[in-house]
């Protein structure tokens, strides 16, 4: 269960920094930068799930 639920908020997460970065660039401001730099964050990011 925990491992759905890690899943459902790193997409969410990305879902997120997508209307975001989408946001940014409706208004003139540099989105894609903030997009790739979430990414890349959660490329790094290391979950330690212990299943009980």
């Amino acid at each position: 269960m925990a491992t759905i639920l890690i899943f459902f908020f790193y997409f969410l997460s990305i879902i997120t920094a997508t209307v975001c970065a989408t946001f940014l660039m409706y208004h003139n401001i540099n989105g894609w930068g903030w997009i790739i730099a979430i990414a890349i964050l959660l490329t790094f990011i290391k979950l330690h799930v212990k299943e009980s």
